[in-house]
């Protein structure tokens, strides 16, 4: 579930021959994210954490801030389901690793 990026100096053959870095991944991203959104991704989940007479004075204090508790509990236990289920996926099947590098267009035309 890690990665690792090598990005070569800038007085490397390799980076004088066109690469400028390389990055290994697993393929689990997937299984957690949806649509590009992360769990625990909406930043009004942190209003969870206080208590309705904190809520109900920055709301007074604030006048435009709208929390809505029941929202954000559904939000919070479905960001906890999406995290099982994906960690579940993550141990039942084979995972693949991806390789990206980042090249000059030289060398790519010399790679095709």
């Amino acid at each position: 579930m890690g990665s690792t990026t090598l990005e070569t100096p800038l007085q490397s053959p390799l980076r004088q021959q066109g690469l400028s870095y390389i990055q290994h991944y697993t393929s689990n991203k997937n299984d957690t994210a949806a649509g590009n959104t992360y769990l625990f991704s909406n930043p009004g989940l942190s209003n969870l954490a206080l208590s309705p007479e904190v809520l109900a004075t920055f709301q007074h204090v604030g006048g435009a801030i709208s929390v809505r508790p029941k929202v954000l509990a559904r939000a919070f236990v479905t960001s906890k389901l999406r995290g099982y289920y994906g960690l579940w996926a993550f141990s039942t099947k084979s995972r693949g690793s991806q390789w990206e590098s980042r090249v000059t267009l030289r060398l790519l035309r010399e790679i095709d």
